[in-house]
């Protein structure tokens, strides 16, 4: 993506997260306010967190970690104002029409749609090979459908946490992924021209009285991956947070470390599929 305009941020990691801020506000406004807080921890890296309407699955991976501010650049070009609005107190930021104008501009195509070509392509395959499940190669499929790989692994996580996609491989550690649509919701997606995932499944969904995340299995597999220590220090923190205090946007950090490392995608997207009924009742 173009980010001409943008270039009074030089951290090129900084300006992506900038324009994921700015979609989650303009492509996802029913989920999204434009509201974002950052708070620096106790690393030296800024966190930074998009206003929501309402506790859900966000667009946007919530508590990403940056090394650099990116708020005074914003606000010092224009991009960002402090909110004054008297429901929030303190902390907050928002957008600018400036802001928002350069990306409705230069963005590419919203989650959404990259989610609509996914079940498009996921429907295809049902067609193709309506009994003998294809493996899930995100490089293929990012390739076939003009996306990023990372934005293609981020999407078909979702759509598995959203209940659209199974996984009906052979199951444990180091074993391949074998997406396909899911019985029924997968279907009346498909049936509903590959819209919106936020009302399917809700009257499936086997509410437990307890949220209980398992999270041993996702660690062994990480730790058998050939990444650095770090990385898998990182994981386990947010698996063992996750497992004391289950919330939609803990899943979300696990989300967004499965979009930027490629290997991490098949412990990711397991433990997603494992532990979905967890997932469901979060999300109602």
């Amino acid at each position: 993506m173009v980010d001409q305009g943008l270039d009074f941020i030089a951290n090129p990691e900084a300006r992506a997260v900038v324009r994921q801020m700015l979609a989650a506000v303009v492509d996802h406004p029913t989920i999204h306010r434009n509201l974002f807080k950052y708070q620096r921890q106790h690393d030296g890296t800024w966190e930074y967190f998009v206003g929501q309407h309402h506790s859900g699955p966000a667009a946007f991976p919530q508590y990403i970690h940056l090394p650099v501010n990116v708020v005074d650049p914003l606000r010092v070009h224009g991009w960002a104002v402090a909110d004054r609005s008297p429901e929030f107190k303190g902390g907050w930021y928002r957008f600018t029409a400036k802001a928002l104008d350069w990306y409705r501009q230069t963005s590419g195509p919203t989650d959404e749609q990259v989610r609509a070509a996914l079940g498009r392509y996921f429907f295809r395959l049902a067609q193709r090979y309506p009994n003998d499940p294809q493996p899930f190669d995100a490089a293929a499929i990012a390739e076939e459908l003009g996306f990023e790989e990372p934005r293609i692994a981020l999407q078909t996580l979702f759509l598995v946490g959203a209940g659209v996609l199974d996984d009906v491989g052979p199951k444990g550690a180091g074993m391949p992924l074998f997406y396909q649509l899911s019985r029924p919701d997968g279907f009346r997606w498909a049936d509903s021209g590959f819209g919106s995932t936020a009302s399917l499944g809700s009257s499936t969904v086997n509410v437990q009285i307890d949220v209980t995340i398992n999270i041993t299995p996702l660690l062994l597999a990480v730790e058998a991956l050939a990444i650095p220590e770090e990385l898998k220090r990182e994981v386990a923190e947010i698996a063992e947070d996750l497992q004391r205090e289950p919330t939609i946007e803990k899943f979300g950090k696990l989300m967004e470390l499965g979009a930027n490392v490629v290997t991490l995608v098949p412990p990711i997207a397991r433990f997603f599929i494992d532990n979905g009924p967890a997932i469901q009742q979060l999300l109602q």
